[in-house]
């Protein structure tokens, strides 16, 4: 038998392009999942350092300054809450509008 003429069981073992599509979303659904159930809570100097692509005495400058959301103790360790400097970046790293929209919360 060649293969232009296969029969509807071999036919069976592909996976039609719907899917394959579906498979596809599916993968990128579960890797987002994934991706969130591992994200952290807070970070702190040097992690915020990493997640703003900036120095650390930046923003210790920035801090001083007022400038940057007020990181929480935890232990003897200042931490910054993600969802804090999430909003922040979203209110433009603009102080009054971050604090606008906290108050929104």
């Amino acid at each position: 038998m060649n293969d232009a003429c296969s029969s509807p069981a071999e036919a069976s073992n592909h996976p039609g392009p719907e899917l394959n599509s579906l498979l596809g979303r599916l993968a990128a659904l579960l890797a987002a999942l994934e991706a969130e159930r591992l994200r952290p809570l807070v970070v702190d100097i040097n992690g915020l350092a990493k997640l703003l692509d900036c120095s650390r005495r930046h923003l210790e400058r920035q801090r001083a300054a007022g400038e940057l959301p007020d990181p929480v103790a935890v232990g003897n360790k200042l931490v910054w809450r993600v969802s804090d400097i999430e909003l922040f970046v979203k209110a433009n790293c603009d102080m009054a509008r971050y604090r606008a929209a906290l108050a929104r919360r």
